[in-house]
C-alpha cells in the first residue's frame, strides 16, 4: 500500500522540500533541481502526488505548470503526523542514549517547572 504512494526515496526527498514550503508553488524544474531528481522522476513523482490529492496546479506560465501542496489533503496530515510521531521517537532516543553516556538533560517535570516559572514572572 504504502509503496504505491511512496515507491522510492527521491519521493520522499520530494515529499520533505514541499512541506517546508506549503505557501509557495513550485515547479517540474524546481523539483528537479533542489531535490537532486531527474526531469522524468520529478515528473512521475508529481504526477503520483497530484493524482493522490497531495498537491494541486495553481498556475500555467508559459508551458510550466505551477503546483503547490494542498493543505487539505488528508493524506498529507497523517505523513505529518507520522513524521512528528518518528521526530518524538528519535528525540526521546538520542536523550536516552544521552543519559547513558553521562550527558546531562533535565527531565521533563524540570522543563515543565522551567516553562511554569516563565509564564508566571512574565504575567507580572
Amino acid at each position: 500500500m504504502i509503496s504505491t504512494f511512496i515507491p522510492n526515496a527521491a519521493t520522499i526527498r520530494v515529499l520533505e522540500y514541499l512541506v517546508l514550503e506549503p505557501e509557495v508553488d513550485f515547479s517540474k524544474a524546481d523539483v528537479s533541481r533542489y531535490c537532486g531528481v531527474s526531469w522524468k522522476q520529478a515528473d512521475e513523482i508529481l504526477k503520483n502526488l497530484e493524482d493522490f490529492g497531495i498537491i494541486t496546479i495553481t498556475r500555467k506560465i508559459s508551458r510550466a505548470r505551477m503546483y503547490k501542496i494542498s493543505s487539505k489533503s488528508e493524506i498529507l496530515q497523517n505523513l505529518i503526523r507520522l513524521d512528528l510521531s518518528i521526530m518524538d521517537v528519535i528525540n526521546k532516543k538520542e536523550a536516552s542514549d544521552a543519559l547513558h553516556n553521562g550527558e546531562i538533560y533535565p527531565s521533563k517535570m524540570e522543563v515543565l517547572n522551567r516553562l511554569q516559572n516563565i509564564n508566571v514572572s512574565s504575567k507580572k
